[in-house]
């Protein structure tokens, strides 16, 4: 999950910035199986993607 986070925070990033923005957050994954990466890095992009259009909504 780390190298999934780490590999795609520039979308988040990249939006924190423009919009100057600061936040704290932590994510939990919380499964009865071991997932695939794949499948928690698709995961990971969505979780980035929402967080990263909030900021732009809180920002206008």
């Amino acid at each position: 999950m780390r190298e999934a986070y780490r590999k795609n925070k520039y979308l988040l990033y990249d939006q924190l910035q423009h919009t100057g923005i600061c936040i704290v957050f932590i994510i939990s994954f919380r499964r009865n199986s071991v997932a695939a990466y794949i499948e928690i890095e698709k995961e990971m992009i969505e979780t980035i993607g929402k967080l990263a259009s909030a900021a732009a909504k809180s920002n206008k």
